[in-house]
């Protein structure tokens, strides 16, 4: 029984041991990471170059580029299934953001922190070791011993048995309690054998902390480039949209108010010309004309700024204008006789009938002298 503890824990020693190393592999032996990257990118290669030729009947026996040599290796699966990570940074970048975590308050004393947790590893398996060493030394005193018929020391596991750790020279093993604990019982080689392997995960997991890290700082770089990317194409093509877009706005603007200055002039205009074919057309004397200017010269000295003053000068003229095509109309009634004479003689000013009669009696009593 004692036999096989020893062997277990030589055993578990041992792949304690190759189990930190592949750990720590992935992130150390870059070259050999990339290696293997290609020679599965190769492998591929030639499964399909096989596939191919199966179906073109060209398989010949000695097809050497078909053959996984590599992998068909017991090494390179122990190790494929010891560094399971494939680290996702493209090899040109892998150094420069391998420099930059190392700048990183996390990288801070890592190499330290490693050798400390190294040290403590390779110490609790030599002290797992020593007591396998010291374990088997005394299984065979005590095979020796029996076959000798030494029944003094035929247990092993009496206390007599630790006499022969004196006789060879570990007397001090069972004078002190805490190694005699850690090197004479199971109990002692577990604890140191949990002790090494705890350590050697410690130093693992730096270096695992070591490829997130990376990892992160290469995603933050993706993201911030496809950030770049997408101003970069908004700026180009969303910039020339909105930019278009504006200047329609201006040019609606620009056209709503130069129309809307085009409507005042234009009024303006009108109003003017209005005025004078009337004045034309129409057979008034001269009075008619110092009244229409006297009523233009107003209009223009009551002309304001502004909207609003602009809509009253409108209703002003408008007013005139239909004042002075009033009297013009009573006049043309006047002469013809269909209404009574209510203007004097111009037909603008508008006087009383008593006054209208006197001016008639006037004119009769003139004719007839």
């Amino acid at each position: 029984m004692i036999q096989n503890f020893k062997l277990f824990i030589i055993g578990v020693a041992y792949y304690s041991v190759a189990g930190v190393s592949a750990w720590i592999a992935p992130t150390k032996n870059l070259q050999y990471s990339t290696g293997r990257r290609q020679s599965r990118a190769t492998a591929t290669v030639f499964h399909q170059l096989q596939h191919q030729h199966k179906r073109r009947g060209l398989v010949s026996e000695h097809c050497y580029l078909c053959n996984r040599r590599g992998d068909t290796r017991l090494y390179n699966k122990l190790l494929q299934f010891l560094s399971p990570y494939d680290s996702k940074i493209p090899d040109e970048l892998r150094d420069d953001i391998y420099k930059a975590e190392a700048n990183t308050p996390a990288a801070r004393d890592r190499g330290k922190r490693v050798a400390i947790y190294t040290t403590m590893a390779i110490f609790g398996i030599i002290l797992a070791s020593f007591n396998g060493f010291l374990t088997d030394m005394r299984d065979k005193e005590t095979a020796i011993n029996a076959a000798t018929a030494a029944t003094s020391i035929a247990d092993p596991e009496s206390p007599n048995s630790l006499y022969i750790l004196e006789v060879n020279g570990f007397g001090w093993v069972a004078s002190n309690p805490v190694f005699k604990f850690l090197f004479t019982n199971k109990i002692g080689g577990i604890i140191t054998l949990l002790f090494g392997g705890g350590s050697g995960l410690m130093a693992e997991a730096e270096f695992d902390s070591q490829r997130l890290n990376a990892e992160k700082i290469y995603e933050e770089l993706e993201r911030r480039r496809e950030q770049k990317l997408k101003k970069q194409t908004k700026k180009t093509g969303g910039g020339n949209g909105m930019s278009s877009s504006k200047k329609k706005r201006r040019s609606g603007k620009e056209k709503k108010r130069l129309a809307a200055i085009s409507e005042v002039v234009m009024d303006d205009v009108t109003d003017t010309t209005s005025v004078v074919p009337s004045e034309e057309t129409t057979p008034v004397d001269s009075s008619t004309n110092d009244e229409a200017a006297t009523t233009t010269k107003e209009a223009e000295g009551n002309e304001k700024k502004g909207v609003f003053g602009k809509m009253k000068d409108l209703y002003e003229k408008a007013d005139s204008m239909a004042a002075s095509q009033a009297l013009i109309m009573n006049k043309n009634l006047e002469e013809a006789g269909v209404v009574e004479k209510i203007t004097d003689e111009t037909g603008l000013k508008v006087i009383g009938r008593e006054e209208a009669q006197k001016l008639e009696e006037n004119k009769t009593t003139d004719e007839k002298k």
